[in-house]
């Protein structure tokens, strides 16, 4: 379901219809999987130059970032 949705740009509606599962299930299972994939993120992504460790104060300390 999380693939499918990522890679169509499907809309809960389409893969709740697509995949025959209520609409509660396909958002619950997208939004747990999303989570997990985020927490990974954490780990698999880390930055090649050692001048992005760091983060700009500009950046912490604006919400909008």
């Amino acid at each position: 379901m999380f693939l499918y949705t990522l890679a169509l740009d499907a809309l809960n509606r389409e893969v709740h219809e697509r995949l025959q599962h209520s609409r509660e299930i396909v958002s619950k299972y997208f939004n747990e999987v999303f989570r997990i994939v985020c927490s990974l993120a954490v780990n698999v992504i880390k930055p090649k130059y050692s001048e992005f460790l760091n983060t700009s104060r500009e950046i912490k300390n604006n919400p909008g970032y």
